[in-house]
């Protein structure tokens, strides 16, 4: 699961289709509002201004590598036949999910990947607290109505568990679970996963670090989960990325 995906809807299919060229597979959300950006004069060229679209105001995708392959859950409906709470995620650039086919033995199953952008400030803000925690809500009750199939959430909450009444009710509840919890080191687990220093070593909580990247998944999963850790060795700034492994061998309620 991808966030702050910097794509318009013209760039999202070429993304696709880059993607596709190299073997893999992708489900973006819808893409955020463009705003207009000076951009600052360079190389002879006078500044002007310019559109894009706005990170902090979500672009999520779901990719796989083949010979899975994502497919939009709900493909061919209006917006008038969805779920109220899918179209409401659908419409606020911050969330995608989708069905992935995965082949164990001769048999042809899936588990579902979703891809959740919180909002920024979340941490520190009341309001973007208070969105936030309403945003989180609509991700955890969107993925419960799968019953029993295999639902993983990957998240950048842009909050800290411990300071998510949404998330620590899941968490306490048993219906969802932290894969860093149930399957990664009790270091990993703490880690912070957000940092604003280029000179943090990655491992160490500081001032200007903080934890909000996560992985959920719901009970039916969870047998599914063999290892989680922090990757650290990744090319993004500021962020780490969080890792799971999945034994699809042991599923026996996908469907």
């Amino acid at each position: 699961g991808l966030q702050e995906v910097n794509a318009n809807a013209a760039d999202a299919h070429l993304y696709g289709m880059q993607l596709a060229n190299r073997a893999w597979h992708s489900i973006l959300s819808a893409c955020p509002p463009l705003v207009s950006r000076l951009v600052a004069a360079k190389d002879g060229a006078a500044a002007h201004s310019k559109k894009g679209p706005q990170t902090v105001k979500g672009g999520t995708a779901v990719v796989t590598k083949m010979p899975l392959r994502a497919i939009r859950t709900q493909p061919d409906k209006m917006p008038s036949e969805r779920t109220s709470n899918y179209y409401k995620l659908e419409q606020n650039h911050r969330w995608v999910e989708a069905k992935v086919p995965v082949h164990t033995g001769s048999n042809l199953k899936h588990i579902i990947v979703a891809s959740a952008y919180g909002h920024v400030g979340a941490n520190n803000d009341e309001q973007a607290w208070k969105d936030n925690e309403d945003f989180l809500a609509m991700v955890l009750e969107q993925g419960a109505t799968y019953g029993d199939v295999p639902y993983l959430i990957c998240m950048d909450a842009n909050v800290d568990i411990e300071h998510s009444n949404v998330l620590q009710a899941a968490l306490q509840a048993g219906t969802w679970h932290n894969v860093l919890q149930i399957a990664g080191t009790s270091t990993d687990h703490s880690a912070p996963t957000y940092g604003q220093n280029k000179a943090w070593d990655k491992h160490q909580r500081q001032a200007h670090t903080s934890r909000i990247d996560y992985i959920m998944i719901n009970t039916t999963g969870k047998s599914l989960v063999k290892h989680a850790y922090i990757n650290r060795d990744g090319d993004f700034p500021s962020h780490l990325g969080v890792n799971v492994e999945l034994d699809l061998d042991r599923a026996e309620d996908m469907v």
